[in-house]
């Protein structure tokens, strides 16, 4: 949200591909880089081989210092 007009957007996109190959795709953060004009790529930390409860990753972007998420 805007801070100055409240001013919001939100866009919806109709993918044609099974969720489970979606699912792939958006928890592969060491792929963020191929999508992303910010996103450099990222690692599961912690020994995480992959997405599960608590699992964290650490991700680098372009104009910010390394980051964790999780």
């Amino acid at each position: 949200m805007d801070a100055v007009t409240g001013a919001q957007a939100a866009i919806a996109l109709t993918v044609q591909m099974p969720r489970e190959q979606m699912w792939e795709l958006i928890t592969a953060v060491d792929r963020t880089g191929e999508w992303s004009p910010e996103a450099r790529g990222g690692s599961w930390a912690d020994g995480t081989l992959g997405p599960s409860r608590g699992a964290r990753f650490t991700a680098c972007n372009r104009c910010a210092d390394v980051w964790s998420a999780g």
